[in-house]
């Protein structure tokens, strides 16, 4: 089984949402349809979201 957490961060870590599936696929799908971005799904809220790595 995977598990794959969303964490939005914050001073106290708090968890935005968590999928569980038996194969990544699973856990994508559920991702897709989530409205976590205030009440959108990823692809609504995808011009709002800026990414930031390092």
């Amino acid at each position: 089984m995977i598990e794959m957490y969303i964490v939005e961060i914050t001073d106290n870590g708090k968890n935005v949402a968590s999928f569980w599936g038996k194969d990544f696929r699973k856990c994508v799908e559920q991702f897709e349809i989530a409205k976590i971005f205030d009440g959108k799904t990823i692809y609504e809220a995808e011009s709002e979201i800026t990414v930031l790595f390092g």
